[in-house]
């Protein structure tokens, strides 16, 4: 994890210190820093052949020389030869020695736990703690959901991913200089780091079974998987400020390293050699819609960078991220993450191409306003129509809600608000809306100390208002018929029922109709209802008018059919 930003790499300017003076002047004289292959930092020095030139000063003798600096202060012997001295009671102000750094006296230091996140991260084998303090040699593991972020004495940072296992192999400063030695052992998984400035003799290292990765301070991540039946083992590098130099494990010194600068990175070939140096892909893209996020799910949608394979995302509390708490690939341009309590967040996404290389960062702040959740709208369903005089709406309750608001418009940008009410129960009914089209939505309010909290809106659902349908007039009798008919709307089908009850449990007549009209044959004298139904040409089905109630009489007929009437007009009755 690149942590921290670009002002926290300050150039360390500590001299040598010396007992004869204030400080010695020191140099490094071929120094081959990536020659270093696993053990010890003396172990590195004799392997690499680095040395420290010390200039002598007034008083200063090769025995008080070697008190000072040399793990072995009995060699000065092995000094006095290296540096062809004639006498080591006698040196020459102005004149140099150079000492290995194999024979350098070190001082061990500690390292700090300054952040954890999950539940699965341990030092040797026990829950991490932040501000505990890790001593050279500590193995810290990360599970699936772990993130671990650890500073050393210098103030670099080193942060370990989920899935990942590193064990701290020298956290040293040798004596009586400002030199120091830093070196990581990641066994598998991913480490992002950020080292603080170091001097030209200083040493910080990433080293994984197949590479070295050293810096003198740069923002830098390094991945190691082992080998599996599935694939080789490999390790990679990628450079986000300064310069890395990349090197097979155990190379010599005729293999020079793979220089990686900023905007780089370099993997294993299947050599388990490190590929010259390839752009790493630009940063996705983010919309700045996304800043405020309203469910408990957050989502964060972009454009597909070209050469992409994969994505990866980050979650932290600070822009730095030395506060990490989430971290996940992804295989399509969209990023998810669940579970977070409400708050101020960094997303960091970056793209991951044919190589396994991660690309360069985004840096994405988002506010996280989810609670309390809008409650589960249930009436009207959505673009739902109703047949109504007035509408109806009806949601889920919320336990942590105290109360609801209920906002109609007109438009789905809810620029042209129709009605906006609060609700204490789950229902709510609109007695003013004119027929049309319409956009609602509900939120969830809570009180909390502060006063009222309300959550986000929820989804926004469309529904019509219609008239309702009109009864069928009063049927007309003709002969042995009777006509019903009643107003209807284009693309219409009807239902028509005439039955013996209210209920419509003893069906007399049900016919399905293409236009609002129907003949059917006259039945007995007594009472009857009738009602019909619509359905629209979009499929909705609207509801039934109220059962009318009809009274039909035995009439007497003249010869060509008709009612014969009383002289007030009434229908003659068969008595």
């Amino acid at each position: 994890m690149d942590i921290g930003s670009s002002n926290s790499g300050r150039a360390s300017k500590r001299a040598v210190d010396s007992p004869s003076c204030a400080s010695a002047s020191v140099r490094l004289l071929g120094f081959l820093l990536f020659s270093f292959y696993r053990g010890t930092v003396a172990q590195a020095a004799d392997s690499s052949g680095a040395e420290l030139e010390l200039a002598v000063r007034g008083g200063d003798t090769l025995i008080a020389i070697s008190e000072r600096y040399l793990a072995k202060p009995a060699d000065w012997p092995k000094l006095q030869r290296l540096n062809k001295v004639a006498n080591p009671r006698r040196l020459h102000p102005g004149s140099t020695i150079r000492i290995p750094f194999a024979w350098l006296r070190e001082a061990a230091d500690k390292a700090e736990v300054l952040s954890v996140a999950g539940s699965s991260v341990t030092v040797d084998g026990v829950p991490a703690a932040v501000g505990s303090r890790l001593n050279p040699g500590a193995v810290v593991r990360t599970g699936a959901d772990g993130y671990a972020t650890l500073r050393t004495h210098d103030g670099s940072l080193i942060a370990l991913q989920p899935r990942s296992e590193a064990r701290i192999a020298s956290l040293g400063k040798f004596v009586n200089t400002d030199i120091l030695s830093i070196f990581v052992r990641l066994v598998s998984g991913r480490v992002e780091a950020l080292v603080n400035k170091l001097n030209g003799q200083s040493r910080f290292e990433v080293q994984t079974d197949l590479t070295i990765a050293g810096v003198r301070g740069t923002r830098f991540r390094v991945a190691a998987a082992t080998a599996s039946a599935e694939a080789k083992a490999r390790a990679q590098t990628e450079v986000i400020e300064g310069t890395v130099s990349f090197v097979a494990s155990g190379t010599g010194p005729g293999e020079p390293p793979v220089s990686v600068t900023a905007g780089n990175g370099s993997v294993t070939d299947d050599n388990r050699r490190p590929r010259p140096a390839t752009a790493l892909l630009p940063a996705p893209q983010m919309d700045a819609g996304d800043a405020l996020q309203e469910r408990l799910v957050v989502r964060f949608r972009f454009p597909a960078v070209p050469g992409a394979n994969n994505y990866r995302a980050q979650i932290a509390t600070d822009r730095e991220f030395r506060q990490g708490i989430a971290d996940a690939a992804f295989t399509t341009p969209e990023i998810k993450f669940g579970d977070l309590p409400e708050g101020e967040y960094f997303l960091r996404a970056r793209s991951i191409d044919a190589l396994g290389l991660e690309g360069r960062d985004v840096v994405f702040q988002f506010r996280l306003k989810a609670r309390p959740e809008p409650p589960l709208a249930t009436l009207p369903a959505p673009h739902g129509k109703l047949r109504a005089t007035a509408a109806s709406f009806a949601w889920g309750s919320n336990p942590q809600a105290n109360s609801y608001r209920i906002q109609i418009a007109y438009d789905e940008a809810f620029a042209r608000v129709v009605q906006d009410e609060a609700a204490t129960g789950v229902e709510f009914e609109s007695r003013s809306l004119p027929f049309g089209d319409y956009y609602w939505r509900l939120r969830s309010i809570r009180t909390a100390a502060g006063g009222a909290d309300p959550g986000p809106w929820g989804d926004i659902r469309k529904f019509s208002l219609r008239p309702p349908p009109r009864n069928p007039e009063p049927p007309e009798e003709t002969g042995d018929s009777l006509r019903f008919s009643w107003l209807g709307e284009p693309g219409q089908t009807f239902v028509l029922q005439v039955a013996r009850d209210a209920l419509f449990s003893q069906m007399l007549e049900a016919r399905q109709l293409a236009e609002p009209k129907a003949s059917i044959k006259r039945p007995p004298q007594g009472v009857y209802y009738v009602r019909a139904r619509a359905t629209d040409a979009d499929g909705f089905v609207g509801p039934a008018t109220a059962p009318q109630r009809i009274v039909l009489i035995n009439r007497v007929l003249d010869s060509g059919g008709a009612n014969l009437t009383t002289g007030e007009g009434n229908p003659v009755r068969l008595q």
